[in-house]
């Protein structure tokens, strides 16, 4: 596991923690961050059916607001449905199998974000994606996509081709790398699918 892994889950854990301390409600799962309410019925696990009920539920706390009902791997899932898919993943084992728990749980902050600096230092797009699978994971919703920057310019210009020629950009940092407008394109569409926004930061240096 690499030391930004371990940091970007230690920072992750902190407010889990407050969470844990202040709660009313019975023992809390290992759920990162921790949920806002939770009580876990027992402590037998069964094996999680792949059907879920939808009911409606009345967002009084934002979009990110949902409820998760598991009774005897049973789903029930109510507003917010890729959040609490999430919690779901974090609180099933290896063998498929979850505790029944009822959980009501929202955001703190609307903007739970990271950032990835490419300008300095180029990450292949399938690294891009481990990010952004590992965000969605933790309910960060904000990536801030540093593109540009003095050692290169990493969005694909057709129009100006010397702000991607490697002669032009700091020897050592990745030059001549560069995202495609489509690889620009599936990686917006690939954080959509997972609930994340993607800010494109485009960083215009004055003469």
């Amino acid at each position: 596991m690499s030391i930004l892994r371990i940091l970007f889950m230690l920072i992750l854990a902190l407010p889990a923690l407050v969470s844990v301390a202040s709660t009313t409600d019975n023992v809390m799962p290992a759920v990162i961050p921790a949920p806002q309410h939770c009580v876990i019925n027992g402590y037998k696990t069964y094996r999680v059916n792949h059907e879920r009920k939808y009911k409606e539920l009345e967002m009084t706390h934002g979009g990110d607001e949902y409820t998760l009902t598991v009774k005897k791997g049973k789903v029930t899932i109510g507003g917010n449905r890729h959040w609490a898919e999430e919690t779901l993943k974090q609180l099933t084992d290896s063998d498929g199998r979850a505790p029944d728990v009822e959980i009501h749980d929202w955001a703190a902050y609307p903007l739970r974000g990271f950032m990835h600096d490419t300008g300095r230092n180029y990450q292949p797009l399938p690294m891009l994606k481990k990010t952004i699978d590992f965000m969605a994971r933790y309910k960060l919703n904000f990536f801030h996509w540093h593109l540009t920057d003095n050692p290169a310019w990493r969005i694909e210009c057709k129009c100006y081709p010397q702000l991607n020629d490697a002669q032009f950009q700091r020897k050592g940092r990745d030059e001549g790398k560069f995202y495609t407008y489509e690889e620009i394109r599936e990686l917006i569409r690939y954080a959509s699918q997972r609930g994340i926004m993607v800010l494109p930061d485009i960083d215009m240096h004055g003469l």
